[in-house]
This record gives structure tokens, sequence and C-alpha cells, in this order.
């Protein structure tokens, strides 16, 4: 799911610019650390560089960026080497969307206004809404951080949904469930 064309509402816009925000923020030493592990025969780094290039591109709507990246993945998946031609067109790319996205407006939005700290209740309920979402792969997850963040013992977790680690952040969430009801009861 792709937030670029034309949002439906304004919570979808303020994720659309919190997503792109952090995208310019995580990526702009990734062309480097891929050709350091190209260079380094890092393969399995490499790979990782751009598959995660790709996610990130198609949650913000920059396909040219996600077709490169994806044919960088294909070629790594399958053992082969990547084309100085298509690491070049990749890095170009890579450096288009981040000039874009860094000219946007990065203000107030809902997502990080001051959120105080839930009470037990409010934290059950957010943590079911994230283990739902979380369980869906569901971007909107990401309009959840800030009241995460709120939440003490929570910061592995909002980091991996930030770092789009969402598989890891469904073991992470069970783990705090796992201490909570142990806590309470």
């Amino acid at each position: 799911m792709k937030y670029t064309e034309n949002p439906e509402n304004e919570e979808n816009a303020d994720l659309l610019l919190m997503m792109q925000s952090m995208f310019v923020r995580r990526n702009q030493s990734k062309f480097d650390e891929l050709k350091d592990a190209l260079a380094s025969g890092d393969t399995p780094l490499a790979h990782r560089i751009v598959h995660n290039l790709k996610s990130n591109a198609a949650y913000i709507g920059k396909d040219g960026l996600r077709k490169t990246a994806a044919q960088a993945e294909d070629l790594l998946k399958s053992g082969g080497a990547v084309p100085d031609e298509l690491v070049n067109r990749l890095g170009a790319e890579l450096a288009q969307a981040l000039e874009e996205l860094a000219a946007l407006p990065s203000g107030q939005t809902a997502e990080n206004r001051d959120n105080p700290a839930p009470d037990d209740g409010q934290t059950s309920a957010l943590l079911d809404r994230l283990e739902h979402m979380l369980a869906e792969f569901d971007p909107d997850c990401f309009n959840l951080l800030d009241q995460l963040r709120a939440v003490p013992g929570t910061e592995i977790l909002a980091y991996q949904i930030e770092e789009y680690d969402l598989k890891s952040a469904q073991k992470t969430l069970a783990e705090i469930r796992e201490k909570r009801r142990k806590r309470c009861g």
C-alpha cells in the first residue's frame, strides 16, 4: 500500500509525510553502504540493503527506485553480479528521491505531537491494535509510533517498526505482552 496518490484524509497525508521524512533520514548513506558491500563481496548485506530500498521506495511511491532496487535484488538473490550500470542507476535514483523528499515540509503532524503516557487500559488497547496491524503488515502501524514511544519498555519495538522490520516487531510485541501478563497477573 502506498500513500502518494490522493491521500484520503489528513491521517494518511501525515503518515506519508512521516514515512518520507524517515526515508530521507535512514537512507542518506545507503548507496555508499551498498557500494562497500558489493566491493567487499558481502552479498547478504548488499541483498538486505537493496531489499530494504525496494520496500521503502514502494511505501513512499518511488516506483523507479523500487524497480531498479528489485532488479539488483533479483541478481543478488540468484548469485549474480550487479553490473556497474545498474549500481549507478540505483545511486542516481536514490539521490533524486532523497533530493525531492528533502524539499518537503517536515513540520508538525498528528504523529509527532506530544502524547501523555497511557494508562494500563490504553496501553493494552494500543498493543491489541498494533498486534493486528503487524500481523497484516499494515503500514498504518507507523501512525502509532508516538503513542507507542510513550509506553515504557517499547523502545526496541518502536525502532523495529520505524526500520520497517515488521516481522521482528511482531516477536518483540509478543515478548512485551508476555512480560505485561506476568507483571499484571
